[in-house]
Formats: structure tokens, C-alpha cells, sequence
């Protein structure tokens, strides 16, 4: 049986990401600080593949409890305002549910495949492409996913004689709560946000791949625009 962990489960990427596994028979543990979807727990019962749903408080309280053959980091925050109208909590909390618990958790189930068989592991993290060019009121957000994706080249390197693969996924911004607030605070069209399900679609094909390609970034947004 193909483990997999997907933490930040109840996201609207993430809970897309888990149906698109449970679709491929792939047993997954879903870990989130709420509800899971109506669909997931739906197909969480009708699947006979040992799926199962962790609710936590905070993603630091995860127990590494098996060897997995694919994670996924698809949580974060993202608060859009001035650095001088941010508050120092803000900061810290965008920093650290962005790229410092990925980074930690990363650690642990690397540290539980030192006692285990040697795996080939895939490891996918959620970017932006802010990780690609600083905007004005995200100055946080993109420090957060520039340094995300230094840390997934710099463990691309680390790990380049091994069977262990992390990508780094940034998009635009998607058609979900926190990306319909945004664009709305902008005025931007709701019909110009890029649709999480076509995002975990393209991310289930690229690492459930036969031919063994690395794709170590992959950039989804629409042409023209930055974000």
C-alpha cells in the first residue's frame, strides 16, 4: 500500500489533493486544525484503502507514526498589508506556518526514515509566485516563499544521490476563500482566479509520474499576469 500525508487536509487545495489520491487508491492521512470537506469524508468511507483524519491543534502535534512515500504540505497563511501595518504576531505567524513547521516537519519524517527502509520519498510543497518577485503589502508572504524555495532547492541538493524528490509548487492567486478576499480588496475578477482543482490535477500527474522526472518548481498563473 502507497502511504501518503497531506497536512493542511481541510484547504481547498488540499482537500482536492486528497480526493485526487483516494482516486488513485493511494492511502492517505489527512491532517488538518479543522472539518474535513462533505466529499472527502464521503469518500474517506466508500474507499477501502485505510484512509484516516487527524485533528489537531496545532500541525507541530503530528506523530510520525509511518514511513510515508508522499507529503504534502499544503497550509500556509498569507495576510496582505504594509509592513509598518502588520503587527509583530502576524509576522512571526506568516513566517512560521509558512516555511518554519514545513521545514520541522520535514525533518521528523526524515528522521523516521533513518530507522526505516530506504524509500524513495516525494515531498510537495505549496509556494507562490511571490517566491519569484517581492509585491508591494506582501512583503512577509514573499520573504515566506522565497525562502520555501530555497529550502527545496537546497534539499533537491542535499538529497541528489538519494530516491527522496521535493518540489516546490507556486501558483497565482487561486479561486478559494482566502484568494476570492484577496481579489476582492483589489479589485480583481473572481473569473481571473486559477481553479484549485486544475492545480491539484497537474501536481498529482507530475509526482505519480512513471518515467521518474524530477519537477523540482512548477509556476501556475495566467498569462500576463504576476499573481
Amino acid at each position: 500500500m502507497i502511504n501518503s500525508l497531506v497536512i493542511g487536509a481541510a484547504s481547498e487545495l488540499g482537500s482536492r489533493i486528497v480526493l485526487g489520491l483516494v482516486k488513485l487508491n493511494v492511502s492517505v492521512t489527512a491532517v488538518s486544525r479543522s472539518a474535513l470537506s462533505t466529499d472527502v469524508l464521503n469518500a474517506f468511507k466508500t474507499a477501502n484503502n485505510h484512509s484516516i483524519h487527524n485533528l489537531v491543534d496545532s500541525y507541530l502535534e503530528l506523530e510520525i507514526d509511518k514511513d510515508y512515500d508522499y507529503v504534502f504540505f499544503t497550509t500556509g497563511v498569507f495576510n496582505h498589508s504594509s509592513i509598518v501595518n502588520s503587527t509583530e504576531m502576524e509576522i512571526s505567524k506568516e513566517i512560521n506556518e509558512n516555511v518554519t513547521q514545513p521545514i520541522q516537519l520535514t525533518k521528523r519524517i526524515l528522521d523516521k526514515q533513518k530507522t526505516a527502509v530506504i524509500s524513495n520519498k516525494c515531498f510537495v510543497y505549496i509556494g507562490s509566485t511571490c517566491a519569484y518577485q517581492g509585491i508591494s503589502g506582501m512583503s512577509t508572504y514573499c520573504a515566506s516563499k522565497f525562502a520555501l524555495r530555497g529550502f527545496v532547492q537546497s534539499m533537491n541538493d542535499e538529497y541528489a544521490s538519494s530516491g527522496n524528490r521535493f518540489s516546490l509548487v507556486s501558483m497565482g492567486t487561486m479561486n478559494t476563500r482566502m484568494g476570492r478576499k484577496h481579489a476582492e480588496s483589489i479589485g480583481r475578477k473572481i473569473s481571473s482566479l486559477i481553479d484549485p482543482s486544475y492545480v491539484a490535477d497537474r501536481v498529482l500527474d507530475s509526482v505519480f509520474n512513471i518515467d521518474n522526472i524530477l519537477e523540482p518548481e512548477m509556476i501556475f498563473r495566467y498569462r500576463n499576469s504576476k499573481n
